[in-house]
């Protein structure tokens, strides 16, 4: 299965999946995404977005990409409990050095 979006020259690769009991040797995935690549080359799609994310066994997008993009993530946080909450997590996972 390979849902994508198209949008003029652009396509985005949203989901994709397959059942690993079916090939266990051949990577059914890749070979898919192949087929859908060229397809969308054909139609004259310039780019093809693999969007966010790694793969599941392996980071085929790494593999497979020209270019890489930074992204961002932006969470709003109503009230007083769930923003401190998300304060108080950021601060342990990345202490403040010691002045000095």
């Amino acid at each position: 299965m390979l849902y994508d979006i198209r949008k003029g020259a652009r396509q985005y690769n949203i989901s994709m999946g397959f059942d690993p009991a079916f090939a266990g040797k051949l990577s059914l995935g890749l070979l898919h995404l192949g087929y859908a690549m060229e397809a969308a080359a054909e139609a004259g799609v310039i780019t093809y977005d693999f969007l966010a994310g790694s793969g599941q066994r392996t980071d085929y997008k790494r593999h497979l990409s020209q270019a890489r993009r930074n992204l961002s993530c932006v969470q709003v946080l109503r009230g007083y409990l769930l923003p401190s909450l998300y304060r108080w997590r950021d601060r342990a996972r990345h202490p403040h050095p010691p002045p000095g």
